[in-house]
């Protein structure tokens, strides 16, 4: 399972991208520039961006079910993606585990988009199986070298859960 959860940090590369706003260096670097993991034309996406800034990048849709998706992506050495779910939903989850149990789901649903999206359900199990310990806005690993994070915020009619996985607590 570790090697599934690094090929899906690092690996991303299945889909189109956008143009690059400003071309960073990675000649010395770890890892390659930042490519789009969703792309144009899945039937359950709509309104997709993808941007490179820097050495990172930011990819937006929208899910079926008007659910707003942000993925940021950066790292040169060390890559860190930030899921970020907008819901139309306000006080969706009471507790950590709550809000862990839905990002769950939310990734599920991602690994049905198709084929090469499947490493979505690793992700999905992996932060099922740590949901009891862990809290808003701390880093646990996940794996060996492998950390998560979670955090939500609610607003007037809203809630938005955040995902980091990183290679760094």
């Amino acid at each position: 399972m570790v090697w599934v959860l690094a090929w899906a940090l690092v690996a991303c590369e299945s889909g189109g991208g956008g143009e690059a706003l400003v071309e960073a260096d990675y000649s010395n670097c770890r890892y390659e520039k930042p490519e789009a993991i969703f792309y144009d034309g899945l039937p359950q996406i709509s309104d997709h961006r993808f941007e490179r800034r820097g050495r990172g990048s930011e990819e937006k849709f929208t899910l079926s079910g008007g659910i707003a998706v942000t993925i940021l992506q950066y790292g040169c050495d060390d890559r860190t993606q930030e899921f970020i779910f907008e819901l139309n939903q306000r006080n969706l989850c009471e507790s950590t585990e709550d809000c862990t149990r839905h990002i769950a789901q939310l990734l599920h649903a991602l690994s049905r988009l198709g084929p090469e999206f499947h490493v979505f359900r690793a992700w999905s199990q992996a932060i099922r199986e740590v949901a009891p310990s862990l809290s808003f806005g701390e880093s646990a690993e996940l794996a060996e070298g492998f950390w998560v994070k979670v955090d939500q915020k609610s607003g007037f009619g809203n809630t938005t859960l955040m995902l980091t996985l990183s290679e760094k607590p």
